[in-house]
C-alpha cells in the first residue's frame, strides 16, 4: 500500500514538474503603452520605433527549417485606452493567395484570448483571426464561432511583391475582456506566418512554440503584459541574444544567454553562404571581410531550439 502511494506522489510530482517547465518555456513580451496616432495602412508610422520588435521563429508545420528569405519575420505591438495594436511583418520570396483552401495561402494569424485564461479549449474570450493580403475578409475562429465578430480595422502592405506588413486594431473590450486595460493586465497572445511558395503549405512560423495547437488549445498562446514603456528593457535580453558591431566591416561577435548551436549566413536571395554546426557555447566569432557590400541574413540556432534571425550589414 505504501508503494502505491509513494508511486502516486512521485506521478502528481512529475506532473507538476512538467507543467511548471511548458509554463516556463512560453513566450513572454512586455507591450507598451503608446499614446500617438497611427495610420493603419500597413505602412508603420513613426510610433512604431517605440515598440520592440519580437522574432516569429519556431517551426510548426512544414519540413526543413526556412532561410531567412523564404520566410521570416516579427511583430510589434502597443496599447493604449482599451486597445491593442499589432503590426507583423514577414519576409517571403513568393506571394501565393490562390489556394482554394484559405489557410494554406500566404498570410498571417493572430490569436487572443483576451482575459488570459490559458483554459484548453476556446470560449468566448478567444479568437483566431486570418488575414490574406489582397483580402478584406477575416478569417479564423471567434467565441466558438458562434459570436458576431466587431469591426477590426486592419490594412496589409505587399512590398517589392512578396514581403509584408499587416497593422490590425483590435478593440479588446468588444472581444469580451470584463475589466479595462491598464499596467499589469495580461493577454494570451500568438502571431503564425503562413508560407505557401504555389504548391500547398510550406512552412508556418509561430512566436510561441505552440506546436500547431493554438488554433484550439488557447493554454499553447504565449504572453503579453502590458507596461508603461519598454524604453527600460534591454532588448538583448528580451531576444536573449546580441550581435555585434551591426554594421560591420568584417568581424562579427555573437553573444547569447543561451548556448549557440548553429549559426548560418545567407544571402539577400536566400543562398546559403556560411554555416557552423555544433558550437555549443555563448560567445562565437566570425569574420565576414571577404564579403561584398550589402546586407545579409543570419540564422542563429539556439540549444533550447529556438531560432533567431537578424539581418546584417557589411560596409
Amino acid at each position: 500500500m505504501k508503494k502505491k502511494i509513494k508511486k502516486i506522489y512521485v506521478l502528481i510530482f512529475t506532473l507538476i514538474l512538467f507543467s511548471t517547465l511548458s509554463l516556463i518555456a512560453q513566450e513572454y513580451a512586455k507591450i507598451p503603452h503608446i499614446s500617438d496616432k497611427i495610420v493603419i495602412d500597413g505602412i508603420a508610422d513613426d510610433a512604431w520605433n517605440n515598440a520592440l520588435e519580437h522574432q516569429i521563429t519556431y517551426l510548426i508545420d512544414g519540413t526543413g527549417y526556412p532561410s531567412p528569405s523564404d520566410l521570416s519575420g516579427y511583430f510589434k505591438a502597443f496599447w493604449n485606452n482599451d486597445t491593442l495594436y499589432v503590426l507583423v511583418h514577414a519576409v517571403d520570396n513568393i506571394l501565393y493567395t490562390s489556394d482554394s483552401t484559405v489557410y494554406y495561402n500566404d498570410g498571417f494569424e493572430i490569436y487572443l484570448d483576451v482575459v488570459n485564461l490559458k483554459d484548453t479549449v476556446f470560449n468566448d474570450s478567444c479568437y483566431q483571426f486570418r488575414f490574406i493580403p489582397g483580402s478584406t475578409e477575416i478569417t479564423g475562429r471567434w467565441g466558438f464561432d458562434y459570436k458576431p465578430l466587431p469591426a477590426i480595422d486592419f490594412a496589409i502592405n505587399v512590398e517589392g511583391g512578396s514581403n509584408r506588413t499587416i497593422e490590425a486594431v483590435f478593440p479588446i473590450m468588444q472581444l469580451g475582456r470584463k475589466t479595462h486595460l491598464a499596467i499589469g493586465a495580461k493577454i494570451g497572445f500568438e502571431v503564425e506566418l503562413l508560407d505557401n511558395d504555389g504548391s500547398g503549405r510550406n512552412h508556418v512560423l509561430s512566436w510561441n512554440n505552440n506546436q500547431h495547437m493554438a488554433w484550439y488549445n488557447p493554454s499553447k498562446m504565449g504572453t503579453i503584459e502590458l507596461v508603461e514603456s519598454t524604453s527600460g528593457i534591454d532588448n538583448k535580453q528580451i531576444q536573449d541574444i546580441s550581435v555585434t558591431p551591426n554594421p560591420t566591416s568584417g568581424d562579427i561577435i555573437v553573444k547569447s544567454l543561451i548556448s549557440i548551436n548553429e549559426i548560418s549566413i545567407y544571402s539577400i536571395q536566400g543562398q546559403l553562404l556560411y554555416k557552423k554546426t555544433g558550437t555549443q557555447t555563448t560567445e562565437f566569432s566570425l569574420n565576414i571581410s571577404g564579403y561584398q557590400t550589402g546586407m545579409y541574413l543570419m540564422k542563429v540556432k539556439l540549444a533550447n531550439n529556438k531560432y533567431l534571425n537578424y539581418k546584417i550589414s557589411k560596409k
